[in-house]
């Protein structure tokens, strides 16, 4: 495990030995900034990078990767593409603008407060048959990206208890009430 102490400023991290045996990253509450590529980090199941300046996280391909929380940042794009065995996610209060989570595992979504959202892909999610938490709340959706985004997921009545949008601009118009 990987863990920054509180305090430090970081700019780049230079991941030194081999970063394909690092099975865990915590960077909270640290004054890093600029963007993080750990798609090297090949056995990676959880990564931690919650309030600090960092833009961008890339954590293509990680297969190993199960959980990742980067919230109340200034994060303008998290790529997991190829995390197949990612179930858990969280991404509060950044400035994302989209988000692709095609091809995961997910089983908990939070993506609330990010009001510059403009839509969800989630193209062969394969969690939990539509079981899954979904928290949207406060974010820039319009009634034709939640219908989108929940038709791809297969939510359905039975669902819906886990499932909260409120503070959208297309809560009222959308299919799902």
């Amino acid at each position: 495990m990987l863990v920054l102490p509180l305090g430090l400023e970081v700019e780049t991290l230079f991941l030194f030995n081999n970063p394909r045996n690092i099975t865990s990253i915590s960077s909270s509450s640290i004054d890093l900034v600029g963007s993080w590529d750990i798609s090297e980090c090949i056995n990676l199941t959880s990564f931690a990078s919650n309030s600090n300046e960092i833009t961008s996280v890339s954590a293509r391909n990680c297969l190993n990767l199960e959980s990742i929380s980067v919230s109340n940042s200034e994060r303008e794009s998290i790529d997991v593409f190829g995390c197949t065995n990612l179930n858990q996610m969280t991404v509060n209060g950044n400035l994302l603008t989209h988000l692709d989570v095609s091809g995961t595992a997910l089983t908990y979504l939070s993506v609330m407060d990010n009001t510059n959202l403009e839509y969800i892909v989630a193209n062969g999610i394969d969690g939990s048959g539509g079981k899954a938490t979904l928290l949207l709340n406060n974010c820039g959706l319009t009634a034709q990206a939640l219908n989108t985004f929940m038709s791809s997921l297969g939510v359905n009545e039975s669902s819906k208890n886990l499932l909260s949008i409120t503070g959208n601009p297309g809560e009222k118009k959308s299919n799902i009430s």
